[in-house]
């Protein structure tokens, strides 16, 4: 993987979800389900506001949350803080797990 991939964090989540099946290895992902429904799983659907407590966590180098989604993230969270972790991508989970740890036990 580390040919086509370089983050080695994305390749252990890849790696993950690999099996052997006793003849070649195969994926836990639904690929089929993905493709399908890529669209919608990008989608943003409004739904009524709520007042509980949100953590947006956000990759500082990710484009996935910007700042034209502020007015639609808080008609829809009355009470969101947004976390942005530094020197990440998408992936912050894996890149940075501490601070995002931190930043998750901070908001509990």
């Amino acid at each position: 993987m580390s040919e086509h991939i370089e983050m080695e964090g994305v390749r252990q989540f890849l790696g993950k979800s690999l099996y052997n099946t006793g003849q070649h290895m195969g994926w836990r992902f639904n690929l089929k389900g993905l493709e399908q429904n890529y669209m919608q799983i990008l989608d943003w659907q409004p739904i009524r506001k709520t007042e509980t407590p949100v953590l947006f966590l956000k990759g500082a180098d990710s484009d996935y949350l910007q700042a034209d989604h502020q007015q639609q993230i808080q008609q829809q969270f009355g009470q969101v803080k947004v976390h942005i972790v530094a020197n990440t991508g998408h992936w912050l989970h894996a890149e940075k797990p501490n601070e995002v740890l931190r930043a998750i036990r901070k908001f509990i």
